[in-house]
């Protein structure tokens, strides 16, 4: 009987322990088991040391702006209206890729409102259409290749020029999509 209090105690202590430390990202089910890099931008935390307008105001902040394209401006000004839940983070990914190619980062994150990212890939990408997959969609633009669904959002490419010819053609970023998704596992259900 004196051994049921500590062990209860124990139990008790674990089942917090274990309820404290869990991670609920959904996102981490994605990433990959390999990778050179991963690199998590804590949107919440840095929200508290600066504020998005008063970064904006920043003279740098423009000089980035200007290599930005039109319709990317108003996202990057207001990231409200993205449709990515910015709290949960967003998460750079370096792969390991085969050493003659410089290796491109993958980026993911969680949408908070997937018509409202949908919305603004089609706006990011005028005349590009997403296509439907088993459990998502994907929308292939130059050299970028988005895939999203309910619980995660990956952005992935290629640099300019690295296929034959001076850009990336869909069935080129196609199959770097498959590689991507191969890269991230088998735990992916995009």
């Amino acid at each position: 009987m004196k051994a049921v209090k500590p062990l209860t105690i124990l139990l008790y202590s674990l089942f917090i322990t274990l309820t404290v430390f869990s991670q609920t990202n959904a996102v981490l089910n994605y990433l990959p088991e390999h990778a050179k890099m991963i690199l998590k931008i804590n949107s919440t935390s840095l929200g508290q040391k600066v504020k998005w307008e008063d970064l904006v105001k920043y003279k740098m902040f423009d000089d980035f702006l200007k290599n930005v394209p039109e319709e990317g401006k108003d996202f990057i000004k207001n990231p409200a209206h993205t449709g990515i839940d910015l709290a949960q983070g967003l998460f750079f990914v370096m792969p390991v890729g085969p050493s003659d190619k410089k290796p491109q980062p993958i980026i993911f994150g969680t949408p908070k409102d997937t018509a409202q990212f949908a919305a603004m890939m089609k706006k990011l990408a005028p005349g590009k259409k997403a296509v439907k997959t088993s459990n998502g969609k994907i929308l292939i633009d130059k050299n970028t290749a988005v895939a999203w669904n309910q619980e995660v959002f990956i952005i992935t490419g290629a640099a300019p020029g690295e296929q034959t010819g001076q850009s990336a053609k869909a069935p080129d970023v196609a199959a770097i999509v498959r590689e991507t998704m191969k890269a991230v596992g088998k735990r992916t259900h995009l």
